[in-house]
């Protein structure tokens, strides 16, 4: 295992900071610093070559899909077409206003696209810098109910093995004789999310395994537990991750009053400025 660079507190504080930002941000400069930022604290991580690549796929697929999809399914108004997907026409006496792509549409996909990033980021990073038992510590450190920090555990534990089934489906594909894009953009979209389905059947299988090797033991989330080793939180730690953490709960309190101020149920005169950075900046 990798030394630990930081105390899983502190990773676990930062994790949830990065993710209170993220909802809080509607601003996509500012949701793109702070997308920059959890990908250097996966960089930090040094996650073998292999995987971070098959990281930024992911999340590159992922973000494509969702910004095409709100630009063409954007049901909100105001609205404006970029172009024509399908125009419309009439099937006998039934009229179809066809298919557009929206301009608000990509830009909403855009912002979410960009928050689903920076907390897969900072999630990755959190879990391939810390070993399952530093992480249990920092749960039940944080006083996390030690069922929940429990099934925190076992899905952390999963990961891997997701990752190692995946490989295989797609080793199996290989030797079949399946190459990317050489059947088409379709074929191959089409082959590639036929992998999902033999990766949900081991996972379902395998939490069937741990639920009943649970249940043989009698196994008790209720029930006292033994003290677990402590873990030494350095002080200057400590400071920066309050800090950081009062930062994110600071701007989304500020959110929160800008919200309140937009729909006119609470105004105050002497936070003007104040709305005008969150209007234009976040």
């Amino acid at each position: 295992m990798k030394e630990q660079l930081f105390d899983p507190r502190t990773k676990l504080i930062a994790t949830f900071s990065i993710s209170l930002l993220a909802i809080s941000f509607d601003h996509p400069i500012t949701l793109t610093i702070l997308v920059c930022l959890s990908l250097l604290a996966l960089v930090i991580t040094k996650p073998p070559i292999k995987q971070l690549k098959m990281i930024l796929l992911f999340v590159l697929l992922t973000c494509w899909g969702v910004i095409i999809s709100q630009g063409i399914f954007y049901q909100a108004f105001p609205r404006t077409i970029l172009f024509v997907i399908i125009p419309p026409f009439n099937i006998g006496h039934i009229h179809l206003g066809g298919l557009y792509m929206y301009v608000q549409g990509l830009f909403y996909g855009l912002i979410q696209s960009l928050r689903f990033a920076a907390c897969l980021f900072a999630g990755v990073a959190l879990c391939m810098s810390t070993s399952s038992d530093d992480l249990f510590l920092g749960l039940t450190s944080l006083h996390i109910p030690y069922a929940i920090s429990f099934l925190a555990i076992v899905a952390v534990r999963f990961l891997p093995i997701f990752a190692e089934e995946f490989e295989n489906v797609r080793a199996s594909m290989r030797l079949k004789g399946y190459r990317p894009f050489k059947k088409g953009f379709i074929s191959t979209i089409k082959s590639e999310l036929y992998t999902v389905v033999p990766v949900l059947a081991g996972a379902i299988r395998r939490s069937r395994e741990v639920a009943d090797a649970l249940l043989s033991r009698g196994f008790d989330p209720l029930a006292p537990r033994t003290r677990y080793r402590t873990l030494f939180w350095p002080i200057w730690e400590r400071c920066m991750i309050f800090i950081f953490f009062l930062t994110a709960i600071s701007i989304a309190t500020t959110k929160i009053l800008f919200w309140l101020y937009e729909n006119q149920i609470f105004y105050l005169s002497f936070l003007r400025p104040l709305y005008g950075i969150v209007r234009f900046y976040m």
